[in-house]
């Protein structure tokens, strides 16, 4: 975590840009409120049988790269998992598994240990308040969170995904829905009335900066023009 509400956009997901339905997603990151919701996590499939093709995609996509890049806390074995998680994850909610690995990197280097001087916690760097919100969500696949879950990797990155997965649905742009992942919804509903760019070095610049290294020579297909945003969206 006045609205302006598109009908359609063009979202990022597996193997290019369709249009997508902008749903009603209502709620802040929880930075503040922590009144959330978004689309409930979709209970989970089996982790055993197919880990292993899952792995072997995000090997493809250079994840497991980047995690074994971006922290020193896991052994093979667990970033291995991490990789095939972020993958996992991505596919459920119907995003390029590359724009959730940008997100990681920028939230928290993929540290599944990391809080911020917020409070926001794990991979995802989520609130906790957020995440017990998306937690109670129907179908949500973490029922009973407590604060502790949100370490477990693969519960943070449940939970991250769909709330990611909300914001792209809600905004009429990929940067839009980047700066409320970070900021907030209400913050991106104001910053949307704004005609300006956004500037190197917001927080959308950095995600976008990092899928450009994980994407190479598809990224400019596979991501949608940057759209409008003011200088107050410098900084994350």
């Amino acid at each position: 975590m006045g609205t302006r509400r598109a009908g359609r956009w063009a979202a990022l997901l597996i193997g290019g840009v369709v249009a997508l339905d902008a749903a009603a997603v209502h709620g802040e990151r929880g930075q503040a409120t922590g009144n959330t919701s978004s689309t409930a996590p979709a209970a989970p499939g089996p982790r055993g049988d197919d880990d292993a093709a899952l792995a072997s995609e995000a090997d493809r996509l250079g994840i497991r790269r980047a995690i074994e890049r971006g922290q020193g806390r896991l052994v093979p074995r667990q970033a291995r998992r991490l990789a095939a998680a972020v993958v996992r994850e991505a596919r459920r909610r119907g995003l390029d598994p590359r724009l959730v690995a940008a997100v990681a990197i920028v939230e928290s280097q993929f540290d599944p240990f990391a809080v911020s001087d917020q409070g926001a916690l794990g991979v995802m760097q989520l609130m906790p308040a957020t995440a017990r919100e998306l937690s109670k969500s129907p179908g949500a696949a973490v029922p009973a969170l407590r604060e502790r879950d949100l370490f477990d990797f693969e519960r943070n990155l449940e939970l991250g995904a769909a709330y990611l997965a909300g914001l792209v649905r809600q905004f009429p742009c990929l940067d839009l829905a980047l700066w409320a992942y970070n900021a907030g919804p209400t913050a991106a509903r104001r910053l949307s009335l704004s005609g300006q760019a956004a500037p190197p070095g917001s927080y959308p610049h950095r995600v976008r900066l990092e899928y450009r290294k994980l994407a190479g020579a598809e990224a400019e297909a596979a991501l949608p023009a940057a759209c409008a945003l003011p200088p107050a969206a410098q900084g994350g």
